[in-house]
């Protein structure tokens, strides 16, 4: 395939490798080739663009916004008077919330990272959704004569990216992408990443978002050597409708008769109505950045983690989370 040819970047050093992330999000063949090089060069240039924008616009505090301080002596994080982790800083924006990084924040090494990361998602979810909206067009296009049912599907995510999500499982998904992301990024030592599944990981592998992970190698094997990493990507179905659970794990089932491109796909689920009574708590209260996460009860919390990594984690790992998220039965 063509090199995709990029406008002339400025001279200070771009947060990402924007085509490294491309790749990443719709891999080197017939996606890549479907959504066309002219539009992946634009969505390139227009997320370059928004780098540059990003740094500047947030710093400054709106009625809206959510101003994150820092105590150097604590070394912690706080929104409205209360201690925040960096993850829940990142997270919180798959819940509508707009965060203000005051300029005194970059003084600090551990301000500067946060800067960073927050900014890097923030151009990450620009980019992918951007990519995504054109992919499910195109795939629309593509599926109209040959399968009319996953043409209206590839033509739902099309009309919903980029859109405030109101279905609550759409805002179920974000959520637990979100709670994914926050783990990952608190706790480094786990090697792990969280990364959006594009629409036809969605429509055809039944994947909702995608969790990589990075083991150390153990030296066994012509290949492997001690101190290299083993990576391993998991397709995660979450649902809420947990009445359907027989026929979403049969189609999961039939997606990896059909081969898949993730090492597997792992099916996770929360009940609607615990999550619809979060939802209201959660807007009742005030809407913190911790989202309707924060309202549901212990044990649903404990059981969703415990679903979304027991195939992925050892089960000392699970623990650790479990007890840094004080989920762990006493």
């Amino acid at each position: 395939m063509e090199k995709i040819h990029l406008p002339e970047q400025s001279k200070e050093k771009p947060l990402m490798n924007y085509q490294q992330e491309v790749t990443t999000f719709l891999g080197e063949g017939d996606l890549k080739e479907l959504v066309g090089k002219q539009s992946i060069e634009q969505t390139i240039h227009d997320a370059q663009k928004r780098e540059a924008t990003l740094k500047e616009s947030l710093t400054i505090k709106t009625s809206e916004s959510k101003e994150v301080s820092y105590d150097k002596y604590k070394k912690a994080f706080s929104i409205d008077g209360k201690k925040v982790t960096v993850g829940e800083i990142v997270a919180s924006r798959h819940f509508g919330t707009t965060i203000t990084l005051p300029e005194n924040i970059e003084q600090t090494l551990e301000g500067r990272k946060l800067k960073e990361i927050y900014t890097k998602h923030l151009l990450q979810d620009h980019l992918t959704s951007t990519l995504n909206k054109t992919l499910a067009e195109k795939l629309t296009e593509k599926e109209q004569k040959k399968d009319a049912l996953k043409s209206k599907a590839y033509s739902e995510i099309a009309k919903r990216e980029g859109v405030k999500a109101e279905q609550l499982g759409v805002i179920a998904e974000y959520m637990m992408k979100g709670i994914g992301e926050m783990i990952a990024i608190d706790r480094p030592d786990l090697n792990i990443e969280i990364l959006p599944a594009n629409a036809h990981q969605d429509v055809e592998e039944k994947i909702d978002f995608t969790v990589v992970t990075k083991q150390k190698s153990r030296g066994v094997g012509v290949e492997s050597k001690e101190g290299e990493y083993e990576e391993k990507t998991f397709g995660i179905q979450f649902t809420i409708n947990t009445a359907k659970e027989a026929f979403k794990v049969d189609q999961i089932a039939k997606a990896k008769e059909r081969g898949l491109a993730v090492d597997d796909v792992l099916y996770v689920s929360m009940d609607k109505n615990m999550l619809s009574q979060a939802m209201y708590t959660w807007k009742e209260t005030g809407k913190s950045i911790k989202g309707p996460w924060e309202h549901l009860p212990k044990a649903t919390k404990e059981k969703t983690i415990t679903m979304l990594f027991q195939q992925i984690l050892s089960e000392e790992e699970q623990k650790s989370i479990l007890k840094s998220l004080d989920l762990l039965e006493k």
